[in-house]
């Protein structure tokens, strides 16, 4: 993991962090779907 993504996640709270976590899942869902 790169350093900015560390800087990234280190400014959110646990509940953006899982939010985003979801949407990446969900944009991995949807190109598999394509």
């Amino acid at each position: 993991v790169s350093k900015t993504v560390v800087d990234f996640f280190a400014g959110k709270s646990e509940a953006e962090i899982e939010k985003y976590i979801a949407l990446c899942k969900q944009a991995e869902a949807f190109q598999k779907d394509e």
